[in-house]
């Protein structure tokens, strides 16, 4: 694929059509290292408020978008290399429970995702972390956050004890405390996953960033038939 053939050519697909939708958005002259990371989580976790800070820079409580939605954002690590991420968002589907392969291929990490005062979409992770070890690459980087930090202490649903218990039997290191609402932890914590995943690819071409924003789109090499 060269840069005059690009994956979303000639597609009309529901895709939201602005810039972010575009494989213009995601050309990368400059060959900065890119890394996919996507949001698990059940329906009500918040992560989609969450991306939708991230991404808008507001909040944005009655979320209903329905398909996939992601975008780019760059990073300088400690040694001041430039690298950027593709952070990618369900948006609604898995309420649909229509999350595919695409979803997860090529992510570099994911972010299990549950909110504080609400222990049903804590209960869930173990399921959604275990679709990630069905259909992520085996080296992909797991970390958890836990939303509505901002709730008062009386409504969090789930015990720290949990949460560090959950941590260890899943062998992950980080867990995060974020807040949509205020916006408290989240840049910090993309900072921290980005720092984790610094120097961790190999060599990496065009078509390998657009694989990482419309893995649909992206064909599969033939294999040998001798």
């Amino acid at each position: 694929m060269s840069k005059d053939s690009k994956p979303g050519d000639g597609d009309s697909s529901g895709d939201e059509q602005d810039e972010t939708s575009t494989p213009e958005y995601y050309y990368n002259k400059s060959k900065i290292p890119t890394y996919k990371v996507i949001l698990l989580g059940e329906a009500g976790s918040g992560k989609t408020s969450l991306f939708w800070r991230y991404k808008y820079g507001s909040f944005n409580k009655g979320t209903t978008l329905q398909g996939t939605d992601r975008f780019k954002k760059e990073f300088v690590s400690d040694n001041g290399e430039k690298m950027q991420m593709i952070l990618w968002d369900t948006a609604g589907m898995e309420r649909m429970g229509s999350l595919t392969f695409h979803y997860y291929h090529g992510a570099h990490a994911v972010i299990l995702v549950f909110a504080l005062n609400d222990s049903t979409t804590f209960d869930s992770l173990t399921t959604w972390n275990d679709d990630a070890s069905r259909y992520s690459s085996p080296e992909v980087k797991r970390f958890l956050v836990a939303t509505k930090s901002d709730v008062e202490k009386d409504q969090v649903d789930v015990p720290k004890e949990k949460i560090n218990s959950f941590c260890r039997n899943k062998n992950i290191s980080e867990i995060y405390y974020t807040s949509a609402k205020t916006g408290d932890g989240i840049d910090e914590m993309f900072q921290s996953v980005m720092k984790s995943l610094s120097g961790s690819l190999d060599k990496q071409s065009q078509d390998d960033v657009w694989a990482l924003a419309f893995p649909a789109k992206t064909k599969k090499k033939k294999s040998c038939s001798c």
